[in-house]
């Protein structure tokens, strides 16, 4: 059973051609997929270099369009989403856990909706 405490990754990338946080963020994902180049590589994308759809969402953070990736974890998903103003994309990235594994996985997921749904953009 998982110990310990909530962790979220941030990290802030230039966007420098204004793209949505879909674009944006498969062109991301597509590159660390050929940066793997057949080593190890957990993201939604197929052995042919293709998106999973299944593991791909776009969603509303904070009124904002995103978008949605899921990574294999190994006993968990390990789930980012991108954001964008246009100027910057922002990756919020953390771990879902499955309830047979945290018994407080459902609370979890309910703390990382309350944390995404006030996320805004400052200059």
């Amino acid at each position: 059973m998982r110990t310990g405490g909530y962790e979220m990754d941030i990290w802030v990338f230039d966007n420098p051609d204004g793209l949505s946080a879909a674009d944006w963020a498969r062109q991301h994902i597509l590159s660390q997929w050929q940066e793997a180049a057949g080593g190890p590589f957990t993201g939604p994308v197929n052995d042919n270099g293709q998106i999973n759809e299944d593991r791909v969402a776009e969603v509303s953070v904070g009124g904002l369009a995103a978008f949605q990736a899921d990574w294999f974890g190994g006993d968990s998903t390990r789930r980012a989403i991108y954001v964008t103003d246009g100027k910057r994309v922002v990756s919020l990235i953390f771990n879902l856990y499955p309830v047979e594994n945290n018994p407080i996985a459902r609370v979890e997921e309910d703390l990382y909706a309350l944390i995404l749904s006030t996320f805004r953009f400052s200059e």
